[in-house]
């Protein structure tokens, strides 16, 4: 009788790990396999006001897409593999396939590559604070100063590269819980725009805070997004034969940005 429930127990405790790994190997199947790119930056004209950015401007928008990383893969709708993968195998094509393939061609072929299933590209189109300029005090003949939020907006698409176009776009809007100053002086000559001066709080923790808020909307509609995501097709078009290093050509093999290590051996550079 003992015996008999200890082998009934066994048989249950099998069934249900049985299940378990079914479930787990399902959930790791129906993930999307994508690459998100460095976001183009915002645009710095020469009448940016100063102080608009706490490092180079350029790398506002790899801090974006580091950002979106990190919401997706804590989504769980994704598989991320890692940028310097891409980079790579990118430098792997030909100088004359880069002349004659137009940006979207290149990031398809590449894609493919790799085995994606799509590719995040996006720009922030919007970094900065409001355009009120009857508020705030007179500190002194032709300076004034005004109180202001951040604001940040991005732009996020969808990119198949199974057929080279764009599935959906999405936007995202952050701006930060506490205003900053801003301080305008009038410049001398009419015809020259005043200049504008932020506090160091925009750089610190105001425009930090605005783009996280607005990376999380993005996160958020692209994580939906995934499952009308249709899968990488098996043998793409014959003009895809890649040029790329023998063990890369898998799926399994390419590194992911949740498991970098495996290309640590082929990135001791230390490229993004």
């Amino acid at each position: 009788m003992r015996r008999s429930l200890t082998f009934r127990l066994a048989i249950i405790a099998e069934c249900l790990a049985l299940s378990c790994a079914v479930a787990c190997s399902q959930d790791v199947a129906t993930k999307r396999r994508i690459a998100v790119l460095n976001f183009d930056s915002p645009n710095a004209g020469t009448d940016a006001p100063s102080g608009l950015f706490g490092a180079a401007a350029e790398d506002v928008g790899k801090g974006v897409s580091a950002q979106l990383i990190e919401k997706l893969l804590q989504g769980g709708k994704y598989t991320v593999i890692d940028r310097s993968t891409l980079e790579e195998t990118l430098k792997q094509q030909t100088e004359n396939d880069r002349k004659e393939m137009d940006a979207y061609s290149m990031a398809a072929r590449v894609g493919r590559l790799l085995g994606l299933d799509a590719l995040i590209i996006g720009a922030i189109t919007r970094y900065g604070v409001n355009d009120k300029k009857d508020s705030g005090g007179l500190l002194s003949s032709g300076v004034r100063t005004r109180k202001s939020k951040a604001f940040v907006e991005i732009t996020a698409r969808v990119f198949n590269v199974s057929t080279g176009e764009v599935m959906a776009e999405f936007k995202g809007q952050g701006e930060s819980q506490q205003p900053g100053v801003v301080t305008t002086m009038q410049s001398k000559g009419q015809a020259q725009k005043p200049v504008q001066m932020l506090g160091s709080e925009f750089a610190e923790s105001l425009f930090p805070q605005a783009t996280r808020h607005a990376v999380e909307e993005i996160a958020a509609q692209v994580s939906d997004f995934a499952d009308r995501i249709p899968a990488l097709q098996a043998n793409p078009a014959a003009a895809l034969t890649p040029r790329i290093a023998a063990g890369d050509d898998s799926r399994a093999n390419t590194p992911t940005a949740s498991n970098p290590s495996r290309s640590a051996a082929r990135n001791a550079d230390g490229s993004n």
